[in-house]
């Protein structure tokens, strides 16, 4: 896990924007679309937990617009170090991730039918094999805009399949009104991905990931 990661993980939102901000005029003198996309998707994290929609919506859009100019890996694999490792893992996550924020900011601004599009686009392209936390959030947020616009079946659907998911991780276990400590364990690991914490206000969209999962 980079430095990036680890901030954003403990919420030290001034210090990963300082960081991000000066890693960009670097990666963009270097010539380095990967991890400039990576800037600006931390920047646009930033700005959602300021709940500055529309900063986090021209960040994103900023990191999807890098992202889509990211070589091929495969063709850029020339020392063939990376050869067993599909390019699917290197670039779902990333994806996924930007089209989360993506989505999270044009519900936030009212866009929403373009923030269903863009979380179902986030949904289809994680892996929750590889990245289960980041897709149970995609999944719990997904569920907003399908009740707002009336699709309970889906809003349903959507429910089952993260149940599902977080049966199959072990994410969810119950005995009786009782909760298993694995899952107390659980929810702090996904709390601190991206959940609410008392000493660093979060905005509504990372609450209502967190909530619906339990």
């Amino acid at each position: 896990m980079k430095f990036g990661d680890i901030l954003r993980d403990l919420k030290k939102w001034e210090t990963l924007q300082n960081l991000s901000e000066e890693a960009l005029v670097i990666h963009q003198t270097n010539n380095q679309p990967r991890e400039l996309a990576k800037d600006y998707g931390f920047l646009a994290e930033v700005a959602l937990a300021q709940n500055n929609w529309v900063k986090a919506n021209q960040l994103v859009q900023q990191a999807l617009k890098v992202f889509a100019a990211v070589p091929n890996l495969e063709s850029a694999n020339i020392s063939g170090v990376l050869a067993n490792i599909p390019e699917r893992d290197f670039q779902s996550k990333d994806l996924s991730l930007y089209r989360f924020i993506l989505g999270c900011s044009q519900y936030h601004l009212g866009q929403i039918q373009e923030a269903t599009l863009s979380l179902e686009t986030a949904r289809d392209v994680g892996n929750p094999l590889e990245y289960v936390r980041l897709y149970l959030d995609i999944l719990s947020f997904l569920q907003q805009p399908y009740f707002e616009q009336k699709e309970y079946l889906q809003a349903y659907k959507i429910k089952q399949q993260r149940r599902s998911i977080e049966q199959q991780f072990g994410l969810r276990a119950f005995i009786g009104a009782g909760r298993l400590e694995a899952t107390k364990q659980a929810f702090v690991e996904t709390a601190v991905w991206y959940g609410p914490s008392d000493s660093a206000p979060m905005a509504r969209h990372w609450l209502l990931a967190v909530k619906t999962r339990l």
